[in-house]
């Protein structure tokens, strides 16, 4: 018998591959379709990065004050599914324009953070907060599987139709998601009537948690080698660009094999222990591409190892620190808590990105990628010394009713 949290991942995996598939659609529609300019393409990935950052945190607000979880993720996948199918109709009525694309992204992306949102409540409901870390080590394995599935499917599927209409691939996914999603049985408290700290108060307990600092700072060093990437592959190591996407793909099974291996390591093993073993799988892998031949067959597999140990240990950090927050929160601030965590990290995150950049105009990319790695793995001092909290009661945030 299916249980219900398996129902829940199982609907995340079709919403990660539609999602995923439309991540890779949407330019190449612009670029392909429309003619856009590199402009265009930027202002669509802006987009893309910054509309659920900005909205996370007002969307969390909205469900920690909802009831029926279950019922507005069904409601909201539904929708998603059913806003999919306006780029092919406006582009078959002539109506698709760079403009108009990018305001359907923006629409797109609310909705799929509402789930993302939602789902945090909904993750608490159907768990044991004991088995909430390896319940989001399993969850982020179910979502890496489906960006791989919409990520390597998307290109596929416009080889046979007009990449306008491929987009509907993102409509069967959410419907199946939500047909997925209506077995679970839905949260019966009202989280009005529980006492419900500020945003606030739980913005301070979370600056307390030096846990998430030190995964912002990962995610800070990480994101110090995005734009460097591609680049550096291609026009230093001699990648094949045709090869490309199926190296960066091996990230994915990377992060699938960390959220796997999360629940027993954590079993294992300490908190710390785990995000220390995270740190040092980072950093050195990161510090790999440094040293990595151009040129060889070797250049293959050992970029292989490095996306595939980059991601396994960049996932037992953040699922680890999620599993944690998601643990010590209540179903009348869980939303809120973790959207404040993910605004944190994006923040983060966008800034390495020009750090990298900035980076990249005064040292050789090899320099960048060896002081990224090395400063994760100097991580580690700051994380060994981190209290070790005792279970999941020790982490609850403070539920003082202060509004």
């Amino acid at each position: 018998m299916i249980s219900n949290v398996a129902r829940f991942r199982t609907g995340r995996v079709f919403t990660s591959a539609g999602g995923a598939a439309t991540e890779v659609l949407a330019p190449l529609i612009l670029v392909s379709t429309l003619g856009g300019t590199p402009a265009q393409v930027a202002a669509l990935l802006a987009v893309m990065l910054v509309t659920s950052m900005l909205l996370r945190i007002p969307l969390a607000v909205w469900a920690d004050r909802s009831r029926r979880h279950v019922r507005l993720m069904i409601l909201t996948a539904t929708l998603s599914g059913l806003w999919s199918t306006v780029v092919p109709i406006m582009w078959a009525v002539g109506a698709l324009s760079p403009a108009t694309l990018i305001v359907w992204l923006a629409m797109n992306i609310l909705l799929l953070t509402a789930l993302s949102v939602l789902g945090h409540g909904v993750l608490n409901h159907l768990t044991e907060p004991e088995d909430r870390v390896r319940q989001v080590g399993l969850l982020s394995s179910a979502t890496s599987t489906g960006e791989i599935v919409g990520q390597s499917g998307a290109p596929l599927l416009i080889a046979l139709m007009p990449a306008p209409v491929a987009l509907l691939i993102d409509t069967v996914a959410s419907w199946i998601a939500a047909l997925s999603w209506t077995r679970i049985p839905d949260v019966d408290a009202d989280p009005a009537e529980e006492p419900r700290p500020s945003l606030k108060l739980i913005a301070q307990q979370l600056s307390r948690k030096p846990t998430l600092w030190i995964a912002a700072a990962a995610g800070f060093f990480s994101s110090i080698t995005a734009p460097l990437g591609v680049y550096y592959f291609v026009n230093r190591l001699g990648i094949d660009p045709a090869l490309l996407g199926l190296v960066l793909a091996t990230g994915a099974l990377g992060g699938i094999t960390g959220g796997v291996s999360l629940g027993r390591l954590y079993a294992r093993w300490s908190m710390k222990t785990v995000i220390v073993i995270g740190l040092v799988t980072m950093g050195v892998a990161t510090i790999g591409v440094a040293v990595a031949p151009a040129n060889s067959p070797w250049t293959y597999v050992t970029l292989v190892a490095i996306e595939f140990f980059t991601a396994f240990g960049g996932t037992l950090v953040m699922a680890t620190l999620y599993g944690e927050l998601q643990s010590g929160a209540g179903s009348q601030d869980v939303a809120r808590t973790m959207s404040s965590a993910s605004f944190l990290i994006e923040g983060t995150g966008l800034a390495g990105l020009g750090a990298g950049a900035a980076l990249a105009a005064v040292l050789p990319i090899p320099a960048a990628y060896a002081i990224a790695g090395g400063l994760t793995v100097v991580l580690i001092l700051p994380a060994s010394m981190t209290r070790q909290h005792t279970g999941p009661e020790s982490q609850v945030l403070s539920a003082t009713p202060v509004d």
